[in-house]
């Protein structure tokens, strides 16, 4: 069982990591498979555009996954303003009670939290060393993980 109907997803540095090489993040694939497979809707929120998804090739299999994405096309507002978050809570019909926000910046944290949604903060060993641990007190996500299989073991009961 989970905790949440919804999760919600920033897209670059949370489900991607664009480099050099744009890449899935570490056992994201495996993640949104069986949450999907699970009936948990998945979402995307972004600041970007819809040219980006272009961007792994691997991500072309996962994007039928997801109920719906918003891109700054899409609102009049970015992030760290709740309009993407409340479009897509709108769109599929559920409150913020049925919903957790997973992005890896401070906009995205505060988005969520402004929305009225739990969080969850990625910190991946490369973005560990940009938070200190008052950075994420401030941010007070409900939770903070370094890997979507660590996520996967707070929202599954």
């Amino acid at each position: 069982m989970h905790l949440y109907k919804l999760l919600i997803f920033d897209w670059e540095g949370c489900l991607v990591q664009l480099g050099a090489k744009a890449e899935l993040s570490e056992g994201v694939e495996e993640f949104l498979k069986k949450l999907h497979s699970d009936g948990v809707k998945l979402a995307i929120v972004t600041n970007g555009g819809t040219a980006q998804f272009d961007r792994p090739p691997e991500f072309a299999a996962l994007k039928p996954l997801f109920s719906t994405i918003i891109t700054a096309h899409d609102v009049e507002r970015y992030k760290p303003h709740p309009e993407g978050i409340e479009k897509i809570l709108t769109q599929l019909e559920l409150t913020p009670d049925d919903a957790l926000m997973v992005g890896d910046t401070e906009r995205d944290i505060m988005a969520g939290r402004t929305a009225g949604l739990d969080t969850a903060l990625y910190l991946p060993d490369q973005n560990a060393a940009s938070y200190q641990d008052k950075d994420i007190g401030q941010l007070d996500p409900t939770y903070t993980f370094r890997s979507f299989s660590e996520l996967k073991s707070l929202i599954f009961v």
